[in-house]
């Protein structure tokens, strides 16, 4: 009985939708185990262009794929992640974004309504 109650709530939870941000925000790989400045840079060159782009994104401008790369290398060292990452990624990280930073410009193109 408890194997078949367990099947269920596996099945369930196999077939429920991702989350908007499982669907659109890039994986990243795992971190370096030494968090030096030279492994979290070589570690952020490693990851896609998805990822760079994601990380690059700024509410002034396009997207900087060079920046993605600084900011996924500082996240890697400090955890530090800008507000700006992570724009484009959701309806909702959009809205909430642009309710904080009305006069950006990424947010008074149609993207952000």
């Amino acid at each position: 009985m408890r194997t078949g109650v367990a099947f269920l709530v596996f099945a369930a939870a196999l077939s429920a939708p991702p989350s908007g941000a499982w669907a659109t925000m890039p994986m990243l790989t795992d971190l370096p185990t030494k968090k030096t400045a030279q492994s979290c840079f070589d570690w952020a060159k490693a990851q896609d262009e998805d990822a760079h782009e994601m990380w690059g994104m700024k509410a002034d401008g396009p997207a900087d794929a060079e920046l993605g790369v600084l900011r996924l290398a500082v996240n890697c060292k400090s955890g530090e992640k800008p507000e700006e990452v992570g724009l484009g990624s959701s309806v909702g990280y959009d809205k909430a974004y642009c309710a904080k930073h009305p006069k950006a410009s990424y947010c008074k193109g149609s993207r952000s309504k």
